[in-house]
């Protein structure tokens, strides 16, 4: 019998001289040699003939992932999340806790990531000037109630409403651009803005008003509570801030439920301004002296208000409160209230 040395591991680390394999090892090892490739060649051909799968798409089995990174979301479903936002505003605002995608915000004429100047502001349109203050509070996702503000940020695929609106977002500048904006269309006076009305009363002679200039007609009718709509409108179905006479009327919810909560402040204490109330707050008494017919009454009270007023107040209040409660100066200076979806 042919004895076989057995090869120890001590000896390849330990010693140089590496005993020679025997002749039965080498036939061993030459016969597993061959048996192995006639399996793999085997294993090969059975691959070769299996159907396989198109070269785009993945074999089934675990994905490996970093441990670093997360998958985000495609823009595929970002756009179907924006889509079904659009549609359903109950629906957006869920979504909107998933889906903020602030990255998504493209360059806008009407926004600055700089401290703005007189210069940027001049000659615009009250219209512009609303636009470029709420822009700021769009991009951070203040819901607005003013349909005209709703429907143009609603275009925008980075414009998604928040329930829980992210003021943290807002930047140095954005908060004391959207101060500079507000002081700054709070500046024009009666004359300013009657100039502007006549400018597009002219426009509407000649048959040349566009939406924008509809939508401007109303902003200048609003700030001089003065009515520039249709004669014919009966008086109790105008709105108020656009007419104060429609006060002498019992208001309805219908014409209150798409005023912002600064809108409703104004109304309220408008049904005081009437009377010829004075004002401790300096926002509001800027408000009502740019109206012509606003006469301070050194012996106002509360007496002179009718069951009428007394009742719109309440109504008025009550929408406040399903808001949020009133606005107050405290919100203009601390909160930003006052200029948020304004």
């Amino acid at each position: 019998m042919i004895q076989t040395q057995e090869v120890h591991f001590e000896s390849r680390l330990h010693g140089n001289d590496i005993p020679r394999m025997p002749i039965r090892s080498k036939r061993l090892s030459l016969k597993k040699r061959f048996i192995g490739g006639v399996m793999f060649l085997s294993f090969g051909f059975l691959l070769a003939c299996s159907p396989s799968a198109p070269p785009s798409e993945t074999v089934p089995g675990p994905t490996l992932r970093s441990p670093t990174k997360t998958a985000a979301p495609s823009e595929a479903v970002i756009a179907k999340a924006s889509s079904s936002k659009k549609e359903d505003a109950g629906k957006g605002d869920s979504i909107a806790q998933t889906y903020w995608h602030p990255a998504k915000f493209k360059a806008h004429p009407l926004y600055l990531e700089r401290k703005l100047t007189e210069s940027d502001l001049k000659n615009r349109t009250l219209r512009e000037l609303s636009l470029m203050r709420n822009m700021i509070f769009a991009r951070v996702g203040n819901t607005f109630v003013k349909p005209w503000l709703n429907d143009y940020f609603r275009q925008f695929e980075w414009y998604v409403p928040q329930q829980a609106i992210a003021f943290h977002r807002l930047s140095p500048f954005d908060r004391d651009n959207a101060a500079f904006i507000a002081k700054y269309e709070a500046s024009f006076t009666h004359d300013d803005l009657s100039q502007m009305r006549e400018s597009l009363f002219a426009k509407k002679a000649e048959h040349k008003m566009r939406s924008e200039d509809e939508r401007e007609l109303h902003l200048i009718a609003a700030r001089l509570g003065e009515w520039s709509g249709d004669a014919e409108m009966p008086l109790q179905d105008r709105n108020p801030l656009e007419d104060p006479n429609a006060l002498q009327f019992q208001l309805k919810t219908t014409q209150l439920d798409k005023m912002s909560r600064r809108d409703l402040r104004l109304l309220r204490n408008t049904i005081f301004a009437r009377y010829g109330r004075s004002f401790k707050s300096d926002l509001l008494t800027h408000h009502f002296w740019s109206m012509k017919w606003y006469k301070p009454n050194s012996n106002y009270s509360d007496a002179l208000l009718s069951d009428i007023d007394k009742r719109n107040i309440q109504l008025i209040q009550s929408m406040e409160n399903k808001l949020g409660g009133a606005l107050t100066d405290d919100d203009h200076a601390h909160e930003i209230g006052w200029y948020g979806g304004a």
